[in-house]
């Protein structure tokens, strides 16, 4: 279950919005809810010319860094591009090598192994490039943090220019030029570049005197879009017009590469994407073919590919990286499998404030992505780590408000190999001696810090009979959408459920409502079917919807999408504070509980009578096989006991299954509850669950 947060909003901008636009409340509250569009609000900027923010764009260092480049160009020294090999580094290498052979220059790029070098500049590869003939190193999103390679660089009489969006470290390495947004000393307003822009700003000063933006936004804002999609980094201000020209680009005149790789899809959707594509489609249909390469040894294949002008060529490579990310997603699926079932029968384990799993030969390039996909799933932080040899790799993903870098930074960084990261991800090697030490650790941090539950931020109330083709217009106007711009969610209150269509060929849900005022209007709920879809008809719920405006047959529409729904009474922060109760009281943590009071937290006789008959009722009345499944706080909710917590009836729920009465299974929100046929009578007083509480001092 996610927190539902209405947004608060500006009342400034709101009324600002409202005089001199005459816009629809609804899309007024979004715009003052969003620091971007209040800011451009209230300083006139909202109707602005499209290239303002590339007007005048400096970062320090940017002149030394231009004019070591045109030096070598002129004297045709060799240079030499130092990549990443995730999607942003690759476009920024791409990016960079295509600009300087359009120059003239003699360039050649080099992105490191992950698996066996890491991230950066290493002493070996410097090496290597010196040993070809290179004059010239320029990193791309990479190289800040260098220092002792880049002092190796200049004592082979390698000359350095670094261009990184990285933080900074108290001390800079000693190269020709460092050109990163985040240098405490750079003049540039906006520090939230992926590394591409950085290096798209490089070419735009380097070409000021030459030609225009717009002609370099359509050579270079293709890449630049993927890569800074890529980096999730904020869709705000000079990103958001990056991504809005390579929308447009990918329209009307792909490079050869990204269109190969575009036709590995089927072909209405390849048309779809050449018609229509959103940056939600280059995240998911672009940025992971990219990503896969980069974890396996075919290091170089996908510059290759951004950079070619043949034709076969680009055939030939666009059907390698999705081949790699097919196999990248079936690693993906191996490791998770081997993961999940771990969850389901290790309660314990998921009873922690932090999931841990730790398991022998996962491939290190995935477990990022697969602790992502359990954090998702499990609504928690998720450690997930895998042995390689004497050591260990581990990658972490946490959820908003509560730093994972500062969980592991404070609890056991002092025993970590290798360690960086950010609040909501980070990475870390670790001597396999140590794994102990670090699961005891960091959840005896945890168990100190207010660990808050995933929320899902709600921009305004609407009401149904708002929601019209006109405004689905307005929402468009907001694109693109992603990071610090997300597509808006509305809160639609106190509607009830009328009936539930299957449509999709059974994939997906129609559902009717009647609106407060009675009007019957219909949301769609994607990838889902009956049975998992909880509520039924009658139901009083609220709704958190998305508005697509879409074109479907040749005509403009928009489609209400649900993305989630609870009871409209339901309290969801006292349902999460109770599900916390019920885990503390499962791990014996009874000291994490509250003002604790054991009369307080066991369940009464007559509450076990009332939970047993409901069940009854409910297998018998909604389930064809008897057996109880959905979202454990909605089975709870229909129960309409305000005497029994939740906490309660989770825990009476475990003393049945400890005593054989039923089997129950709780997997993150959902569970399934299946009454066993029992004729003996069955002492509650044996349970070692309420045992354990009694004895509780």
């Amino acid at each position: 279950m996610k927190i539902w947060n209405l947004v608060k909003y500006s009342k400034e901008v709101f009324n600002n919005c409202l005089d001199k636009f005459n816009m629809p409340v609804a899309f007024a509250k979004i715009l003052a809810g969003r620091p971007y569009f209040s800011d451009l609000i209230l300083n006139d900027g909202f109707c602005k010319n499209e290239f303002s923010c590339f007007e005048d764009f400096f970062l320090l260092d940017i002149d030394k860094a231009a004019e070591r480049i045109e030096k070598a160009l002129k004297n045709d020294e060799k240079i030499c591009i130092f990549g990443d090999y995730d999607a942003d580094g690759v476009t920024s290498t791409a990016m960079l090598y295509l600009y300087l052979k359009n120059r003239g220059g003699t360039v050649d790029y080099y992105i490191p192994d992950r698996n066996v070098e890491g991230y950066g500049l290493n002493l070996e590869a410097i090496k290597k490039i010196k040993e070809q003939g290179t004059n010239l190193i320029i990193t791309v999103d990479n190289g800040v943090t260098a220092l002792k390679e880049i002092d190796f660089a200049n004592s082979l009489s390698l000359d350095v220019v670094v261009t990184d969006h990285h933080k900074v470290p108290d001390v800079l390495p000693n190269a020709l030029a460092i050109v990163d947004p985040h240098r405490p000393d750079c003049p540039s307003k906006f520090k939230e570049l992926a590394g591409v822009g950085v290096v798209f700003s490089l070419i735009l000063f380097m070409e000021k005197d030459k030609e225009s933006i717009e002609s370099s936004l359509g050579k270079y804002s293709l890449l630049a879009m993927i890569g800074t999609i890529g980096d999730v980094v904020p869709l705000i201000s000079f990103n958001r017009s990056l991504i809005s020209f390579g929308l447009k680009a990918i329209k009307d005149n792909p490079s050869i590469g990204i269109k190969a790789l575009l036709k590995k899809n089927s072909k209405s959707k390849y048309r779809r994407l050449r018609k229509n594509m959103t940056a939600f489609d280059v995240s998911f249909n672009i940025v992971p073919r990219i990503n896969a390469v980069g974890r396996k040894k075919k290091k170089k294949k996908a510059v290759d590919l951004l950079v070619t002008q043949d034709l076969e060529k680009a055939k030939e490579l666009a059907t390698e990286l999705d081949n790699i990310n097919k196999k990248r997603k079936e690693i993906v699926e191996d490791v998770f499998v081997c993961i999940d079932p771990i969850t389901c029968v290790d309660t314990e384990k998921m009873y922690q404030k932090i999931l841990i799993f730790y398991g022998e030969n996962w491939s290190a390039g995935v477990i990022g992505i697969v602790a992502a996909r359990l954090l998702d799933q499990y609504h928690k932080p998720v450690i997930v780590i895998t042995k390689m040899g004497n050591i260990a790799r581990g990658s972490a993903r946490s959820v908003p408000g509560f730093s994972i870098y500062d969980a592991l930074l404070k609890s056991c960084s002092s025993y970590l190999l290798r360690f960086g990261g950010h609040p909501l991800a980070a990475g870390f090697d670790i001597d396999i001696s140590n794994i102990e030490r670090l699961k005891k650790d960091i959840l005896t941090y945890a168990d100190s810090e207010d660990i808050p539950p995933l929320s899902l931020n709600l921009d305004a109330e609407i009401e149904a009979e708002e929601i019209t083709s006109r405004f689905a217009k307005y929402i468009k106007k907001l694109e693109p959408f992603g990071k610090s711009n997300e597509k808006p969610l509305f809160k639609i209150e106190k509607v009830r459920l009328k009936n539930i269509c299957v449509v999709g060929e059974g994939k997906h849900l129609k559902i009717n409502f009647y609106s407060k005022k009675g009007r019957v209007f219909y949301v769609l709920k994607f990838f889902t079917n009956t049975k998992n879809f909880c509520y039924k008809e009658g139901d009083l719920l609220d709704l958190a919807v998305n508005i697509e405006d879409n074109i479907y047959n040749g005509r403009q529409e928009f489609t209400t999408v649900l993305i989630d729904a609870k009871f409209s009474n339901l309290d969801e922060n006292e349902i999460f504070k109770q599900r916390r109760i019920y885990e503390n009281i499962m791990l014996r943590k009874y000291s994490l509980i509250e003002n604790f009071k054991k009369e307080d937290i066991i369940p009464k006789r007559e509450d076990f009578v009332t939970v047993y008959k409901y069940l009854k009722f409910m297998s018998s009345k909604f389930f064809d096989d008897g057996a109880i499944k959905g979202e454990t706080s909605v089975i709870y909710y229909r129960m309409g006991s305000e005497s029994i917590s939740f906490s309660k009836f989770l825990l009476i729920l475990e003393i049945f299954c400890e005593l054989g009465i039923i089997e129950f299974f709780l997997k993150a929100d959902s569970c399934s509850i299946q009454l066993k046929n029992t004729t003996n009578k069955v002492d509650l007083e044996s349970s070692k669950i309420l045992g354990g509480i009694c004895k509780e001092e």
